[in-house]
């Protein structure tokens, strides 16, 4: 067991694994955590919806870049927590972008959420929601070199590292300048030391680089409680890379930098305004023989949030909005969180149009309650 006094052990992730051995070929409709945290203050009970473990099976590209990630600690967090954030579908790239706090909070105390969901621009330019087997063409292509290293020797590896090339090469040759962009979108829900303070941690990773970059507009918000101001963390990273892939090849070029980009702040989440790397133009003109290009790019957003007593037990909900910027137009904007949660651009219709929505949003749910009542 990962974790003690657990009465239900299951964590509910789109991208999911189960709790225990990575049976990902189990089916899981809805599931609670019941515990007694580290804190003496707090009792948790978790539930976070329904998932799709039934579609990644145990040999999936999926799983197998998770079974990896278990199996090399980072040193980041606790070797058994690493463990059970990969078992819930969280890789270590996204542990590497979190800040001394939420390490912390998630190393000392409980981890009471956990959820990734991916999205493809598709042919009409909007970003939505993409199948497991469209993920798993993801991971087979950006996470190659992991999954080829995963210590197995079933007859169903064998089998996955010779189609795997196939695919990756189908895969590659459908790309096209409109079906462009893959998404990962994270949140991850921890305990804190203080009775009704959780830290909320999320992260906006661009998986495959889309060929619109203007302002994006990403945010955070909460159905119950307010973030505490001094304790937000916004940050854009990016690393571009070209390298010349001849036999004597070097690395030509390398621009690497975090930034703070504009944020908003009010009682309800965080929105922040990245300004995407470069240009398309830019990007393409550096991924021709004998150059190649690579490109990570993420936004994450950290912050504690405050839950008033008065909504311990009430059904909660961290809800992620992500607006991806089709051109390169900019508008005066002035962003805030309607009432459903959600973020309001503060533009006209004919602006907005501008603008794809990721749909659908990724939520986390749970339920808060303290024994300090």
């Amino acid at each position: 067991m990962l974790i003690k006094n657990v009465v239900k052990k299951v964590l509910s992730v789109f991208t999911v694994i189960s709790m225990i051995g990575f049976m990902c070929e189990q089916n899981i409709d809805s599931y609670a955590i019941e515990k007694n945290a580290k804190n003496k203050y707090q009792d948790l009970i978790i539930s976070n919806g329904r998932n799709l473990c039934d579609k990644f099976k145990s040999d999936s590209a999926l799983c197998k870049k998770l079974l990896y990630d278990k199996e090399h600690d980072t040193g980041i967090l606790d070797e058994k927590k690493e463990q059970m954030l990969n078992e819930m579908g969280i890789m270590d790239q996204q542990l590497v972008s979190m800040d001394k706090k939420t390490i912390d909070s998630i190393e000392n105390h409980e981890i009471i959420s956990a959820v990734n969901v991916y999205y493809q621009v598709n042919s009409e330019g909007l970003l939505e929601k993409i199948s497991a087997d469209e993920i798993d063409e993801i991971a087979s292509q950006t996470y190659e070199n992991e999954i080829k290293k995963v210590k197995s020797d079933s007859i169903l590896n064998k089998l996955w590292n010779s189609k795997a090339k196939a695919a990756d090469r189908a895969y590659n040759n459908s790309r096209n300048d409109v079906n462009s962009g893959v998404l990962q979108q994270g949140i991850i829900v921890s305990t804190s030391n203080q009775s009704g303070v959780l830290r909320v941690w999320y992260k906006a990773e661009w998986l495959s680089s889309p060929h619109c970059r203007g302002i994006d507009i990403c945010g955070v918000s909460t159905k119950y409680g307010t973030p505490l101001v001094d304790t937000v963390s916004v940050s854009h990273f990016y690393d571009y890379r070209v390298t010349n892939t001849t036999p004597r090849g070097h690395e030509v070029q390398h621009d690497s930098k975090t930034v703070v980009p504009k944020y908003y702040y009010n009682t309800r989440g965080v929105i922040a305004t990245p300004n995407l790397y470069s240009s398309w133009s830019k990007i393409k003109s550096s991924n021709w023989y004998p150059y190649k290009m690579s490109l990570k790019e993420y936004i994450v957003i950290e912050y504690d949030l405050a839950i008033d007593k008065k909504n311990y037990k009430s059904t909660n909900m961290i809800i992620a909005d992500y607006w991806h910027k089709k051109d390169t137009t900019t508008y005066q904007i002035n962003p805030s969180f309607s009432s459903d949660c959600t973020i309001s651009l503060g533009l006209t219709s004919q602006q907005e149009k501008t603008y794809t929505h990721v749909s659908p949003n990724l939520a986390a749910n749970f339920t808060y309650s303290s024994g300090n009542k």
